[in-house]
């Protein structure tokens, strides 16, 4: 039997939004991580590829909106899709979210406006009261993290892994100056890297190390380029992912860009002390990140701020805990110098963050399905209905991404004559330069 327009399908659709790009692969890791190691039936949509027009006539029990769908000031998930969700009264509706101390007015609004049932957030429980509990209806709160330890993270670190005698470099990091308005927590991230190579150039020891570390937007590596960087590093810096202002009115924001217009020299100091000094610490949101689980998983040895990193990495034990003023600088230099430290090191971070499954995604999944088993999703759909959902949910998607990236998509096809075509486009662009 297939979905018919008043038939409820025993499974949940799993909306996500990816574009045809290049990307950091731990979003990807997170999106598969539903179908494939659920017990229950997870039917995945990319609303990149437009609005399938089977969706129509499916009402599922279950509506989960993925973090790839919030996009900050702008979300995407056409009208099509708000329309859906806003006739599916009855579909108990889940949103993850990454990234939600920014533009949170926004984000509260949308829950209340479309019933959503839960939320997964990367607040800690301590927090959940503050935020969704204030600002919106949501009755399940429940704390996640912003990735898990998947079988393809740790075939590609088994894949690519270098001898720690073999890697050409000591410490490298890869980081991206964040916005001020996000406050003291957000600005670590660039400026371990900036102090690190201070003090490693003033030191007898430093001065030996082989570095790469670098901040700048143009350094940042993606899909394998990325995992050959973490294979050849002996040690990498870190810092708790999030952020030290979570602006839930969202003043922080427009006060911080009011005043840098007015006055765009301003130092982070002299904007903190100015504006940010009300937001800073108000509400905690600082947790552990896929990079640590990935340098785990890499057998690298991990130079971290020290943290709570949500309770999964513990300082000195998987990671050395370099003080945020530094002082601690020339002790953890020469304790990372050693390899037989730095081998005891990395061998209790991969044998507590990835060899004991306990941070896998299939344990995160497992408890994903405890609670949509609560919500009324079971396993009577039989695999054959399943398939034919699936094909059906499916048919069009490359036509819908024609639609979305149509010059992406003529890239890719194709066609006789397709050079003679691409050389004239290019020489009419040239001659309109010219012009």
């Amino acid at each position: 039997m297939t979905a018919t327009q008043d038939e409820v399908i025993d499974g949940a659709l799993f909306l996500y939004h990816h574009y045809p790009v290049d990307n950091a692969p731990t979003i990807m890791e997170h999106v598969e991580s539903f179908a494939r190691c659920s017990r229950y039936p997870v039917f995945s949509v990319n609303t990149d590829r437009g609005f399938p027009r089977a969706l129509a006539g499916m009402h599922f029990k279950v509506i989960v909106l993925h973090y790839s769908i919030f996009g900050g000031d702008y979300y995407l998930l056409p009208k099509r899709y708000l329309q859906y969700l806003d006739r599916e009264q009855d579909a108990y509706k889940i949103a993850f979210f990454q990234d939600e101390h920014r533009f949170c007015t926004r984000r509260f609004e949308f829950l209340r406006r479309y019933d959503v049932d839960a939320v997964y957030t990367c607040l800690d429980q301590e927090q959940h009261a503050a935020v969704y509990g204030t600002y919106t209806d949501v009755r399940d709160i429940r704390s996640t993290l912003t990735g898990y330890v998947g079988d393809d993270m740790i075939d590609v670190a088994k894949r690519m892994f270098v001898p720690d005698e073999d890697r050409a470099i000591d410490v490298g990091y890869r980081a991206r100056q964040l916005a001020f308005f996000q406050g003291r927590g957000a600005q670590e991230k660039h400026q371990i890297g900036e102090r690190f190579l201070e003090h490693a150039a003033a030191s007898d020891r430093g001065a030996t190390l082989q570095l790469d570390i670098d901040a700048s937007e143009t350094s940042r590596l993606y899909g394998d380029s990325w995992y050959e960087f973490v294979a050849n590093c002996r040690g990498m810096l870190g810092v708790e992912a999030g952020t030290s202002v979570f602006d839930l009115d969202d003043t922080a924001r427009v006060r911080t860009d009011a005043l840098l217009a007015a006055e765009p020299d301003l130092t982070f100091d002299e904007v903190e002390a100015r504006v940010l000094h009300e937001y800073e610490d108000k509400i905690p949101y600082r947790t552990v990140s896929p990079r640590h689980f990935e340098a785990a998983a890499f057998r690298v040895a991990q130079i971290l701020y020290r943290g709570r990193y949500s309770d999964v990495l513990e300082p000195d034990v998987h990671y050395f805990a370099l003080e945020k003023d530094f002082s601690n600088f020339d002790d953890v230099l020469a304790r990372f110098c050693d390899p037989t430290e730095r081998k005891r090191m990395t061998d209790r971070a991969y044998d507590d963050l990835i060899a004991s499954g306990r941070w896998s995604y299939a344990a995160f999944i497992g408890a994903f399905d405890e609670h949509v088993a609560s919500a009324g999703v079971g396993d009577s759909l039989p695999a054959a209905e399943r398939d034919a959902i699936e094909r059906r949910l499916a048919k069009g998607a490359a036509l819908g991404r024609a639609v979305a990236h149509p010059r992406l998509f003529v890239r890719r096809l194709p066609f006789p004559g397709k050079d003679r075509a691409r050389a004239a486009y290019r020489r009419m662009r040239q001659e309109r330069e010219v012009r």
